[in-house]
């Protein structure tokens, strides 16, 4: 029998922070404003991928 471990999201969002936060610390004052007005394009594209990306995915999964 196998056995799985799955996180849960929650477990993984916090890690993800913690790694950001870790990175951030190293950041210029300029790299951190930069990023500070591109991070809600990127949450964007993380929340409404594009209908190509979309396609992409199904046609993919379809090819296996």
């Amino acid at each position: 029998m196998i056995e799985t471990f799955t996180q849960q999201n929650s477990e993984l969002f916090d890690e993800q922070n913690n790694e950001e936060e870790t990175a951030m610390k190293n950041f210029t004052k300029e790299e951190h404003l930069f990023y500070e007005q591109l991070k809600p394009a990127l949450n964007k594209l993380i929340k409404n991928p594009s209908e190509e990306s979309i396609n992409r995915i199904l046609k993919y999964s379809k090819s296996l």
